[in-house]
C-alpha cells in the first residue's frame, strides 16, 4: 500500500488521488487555502495494483 490522500472538490464534484498535497490548481495557478475553495482532503493508502483505496477521516 502506498501513502497519500484523496482530494475531493466540491466546485467540481471531482476527487484525485495525491501522492502528496498541492497547493496548485490543475492550470497550475495557485489556489490558497483549501477550505476557502471548497476542497476537502482524506489521507489514506491505495494499493498500487488493483487501486484499492482505504481512506482516514
Amino acid at each position: 500500500m502506498e501513502p497519500g490522500s484523496v482530494a475531493a472538490e466540491s466546485i467540481t464534484g471531482g476527487a484525485k488521488w495525491h501522492k502528496k498535497r498541492s497547493t496548485l490548481a490543475l492550470g497550475g495557478e495557485k489556489i490558497g487555502d483549501y477550505t476557502r475553495g471548497g476542497m476537502v482532503w482524506f489521507d489514506g493508502y491505495r494499493c498500487p495494483t488493483c487501486r484499492l483505496l482505504l481512506l482516514k477521516y
